[in-house]
């Protein structure tokens, strides 16, 4: 670009609309993840428990038989045995590999934390635009106080103001897909855009969702241009009440026929340019209808949110009859009942936006800084919170939230830095099928942690009872780094590897639900002690063959490496037992 410009500074750092949003997202703490803080707690209890064992194997050895060789040997044995350090990376390597598993979904993780957290959702919190619907706009109806008309055809000289004005209030080379869809329509219409103005002012989107931008006419008068929510543009207007409910007919109209309605004003003939829009009085034009068809699959993927006891709520900035037509259209089983508005949630207080959120299933005519306080209440109601936001101002909702998803096509870098997860092509479809997969590398690190409790009981049996009886290691140091590189590469690989079907349709996991569980625990106990008691007999056997130390190890060691194979077949070929996942 080249030119000159002459730019106003209003504020500079933390001063900033920019920096007041990172300022607030300092003080909310991310908080360790229940998955790491069980992980943490088991190894730290067991690893206290292997230090302990191992100084009373040396004691015992070197002071009651003066061998303290064969006891240090002993106790780094028992030690060795005992303490469980596949699961530090059991959770490392699972997560990685179900990071890069996802990334081929077209979603991003940008941190670990988020897998665990996928399959615990009960609420996913989603925006209307991008994406439910394709986010592929166009302008299907227009409208004044005379009348509405469609534009499949060529449209008559009464809306070419409508449709200048519009056009001047949007972006000269627009992005956004709405002021896209204004343009394709004005270029369509053949209508010539005004060469006597030079745009002198823009004014930003204000909270009763308007822009407008100030226009300077070669004779030395202003005009601006104002275009938004039509109940914003209409209270900057001098309309009798007769007029207003005309107006308000057209929009419910098109709003129940699933359009975004977009209101449009003009200020004429003016000798300056006020500093804030809503200084002046408009004059309506009129109204457009805008289209945004569903995404494909949105329909198919609600059904998968419903059936895994997952609730989709709808949040969006435009009317409420528009939401409810699209809700209803993607399959959503909602009334007026279940609708909450923006202006109502700026009134209530939490306890009561938490009584409300129960029975909402749509939230409309929301302001992007009204999703934290959305956020906040399901958090206090006991939801564990998916949020969809691409916007600077979602930020802080995106990182409440206990998955924050941010979109990849369209969201901001400060929207992507606040998330946890990146999607990538925007698509609602690819969302839901990551939670299917968050929930699978959950319950396959739930498999891989019970087979490895299971597989060290055995090994710590072998290593004790000889030496509680009296007799020489049957296990030494170099049998249990051996065992390890058997049961590393089973853990890590083979249980990641599975895939198991039916994940969605159970409900939703709690999220302080128990890693080790005292049922699961108990059950790999028993199948460790019957694994045990397997390699005893073993043991009994071959001992009445043969009384050679080297063979009797051999045949344990032979034992232990088949019983774990077994053991890995055994934990694979289960099915999920639960309703919760």
């Amino acid at each position: 670009m080249r030119g000159e410009g002459l730019i106003e500074v209003t504020a500079i750092g933390v001063e900033t609309e920019m920096g007041k949003i990172g300022k607030s997202l300092e003080h909310l703490e991310t908080e360790e993840t229940n998955l790491q803080r069980q992980t943490k707690k088991a190894v730290r209890n067991i690893g206290f428990l292997s230090i302990a064992v191992c100084m009373i194997l040396v004691m015992y050895f070197g002071l009651l038989r003066q061998e303290w060789i064969e006891g240090v040997l002993a106790g780094l044995t028992a030690g060795m045995a005992l303490l469980p350090e596949e699961f530090p990376v059991v959770m490392t390597v699972f997560l990685a590999l179900g990071a890069w598993r996802i990334s081929k979904n077209k979603v991003l993780t940008r941190k670990m934390s988020a897998i665990e957290a996928l399959g615990s959702i009960t609420t996913l919190c989603v925006d209307k635009t991008g994406t439910l619907t394709e986010n592929k706009m166009s302008v299907e109806v227009v409208a004044d106080i005379k009348g509405v008309e469609k534009t499949k055809k060529m449209l008559g000289r009464r809306w070419s103001e409508l449709l200048k004005i519009a056009m001047m209030a949007s972006s000269s080379d627009p992005f956004e897909p709405m002021e896209v869809a204004i343009k394709s329509l004005f270029e369509k219409q053949k209508i010539k855009f005004p060469t006597n103005f030079s745009l002198e002012r823009d004014y930003s989107l204000g909270k009763r969702l308007t822009v407008a931008r100030g226009w300077k006419e070669k004779s030395g008068k202003y005009l601006v241009a104002l275009k938004g929510s039509p109940e914003g543009v209409i209270e900057k207007c001098n309309l009798s009440v007769k007029t207003k409910e005309i107006i308000f007919e057209q929009v419910e109209q098109l709003a129940g026929e699933g359009m975004r309605v977009i209101g449009v004003a003009v200020a004429e003939k003016l000798r300056a340019l006020p500093k804030k829009k809503s200084e002046i009085r408009y004059r309506w034009l009129g109204l457009l209808g805008i289209k945004d068809p569903l995404r494909e699959g949105v329909v198919e993927a609600l059904t998968v949110c419903e059936t895994a006891g997952i609730k989709v709520m709808m949040i969006t900035g435009d009317y409420p009859s528009t939401a409810m037509k699209i809700g209803r259209d993607a399959g959503m089983r909602v009334e007026e009942k279940n609708i909450l508005v923006g202006d109502e949630v700026e009134k209530m207080t939490i306890e009561t936006l938490k009584e409300r959120l129960c029975e909402t299933m749509i939230c409309a005519r929301i302001r992007p800084e009204q999703k934290l306080k959305i956020v906040e209440a399901l958090k206090e109601n006991g939801e564990v919170v998916g949020m969809t936001g691409d916007g600077v101002n979602d930020a802080p909702a995106l990182k409440m939230a206990d998955v924050g998803v941010s979109m990849g096509k369209r969201g901001t870098d400060v929207a992507r830095e606040a998330s946890d997860l990146v999607l990538l092509n925007d698509d609602f479809g690819s969302l839901v099928t990551t939670v299917e997969m968050g929930r699978r590398i959950y319950r396959n690190i739930k498999k891989a942690m019970m087979y490895l409790i299971s597989v060290h009981i055995p090994i710590a049996g072998i290593t004790l009872l000889p030496i509680l009886f009296g007799e020489h290691m049957l296990l030494l140091p170099l049998h249990i780094v051996l065992m390890e590189l058997i049961i590393d590469p089973m853990a890590s690989v083979v249980f990641e590897l599975q895939s198991e079907k039916g994940l969605m349709k159970n409900k939703p996991r709690r999220k302080e639900e128990s890693l080790f569980g005292k049922a699961e625990v108990m059950r790999s106990v028993g199948r460790g002690l019957l694994m045990l008691s397997v390699s005893v007999v073993v043991y009994a056997l071959v001992r009445d063959f043969s009384l050679n130390e080297e063979i009797l190890r051999g045949s344990m060691f032979g034992s232990l490496v088949l019983g774990n194979l077994l053991l890995a077949v055994w934990y694979l070929r289960e099915k999920v037992r639960d309703d919760r996942i």
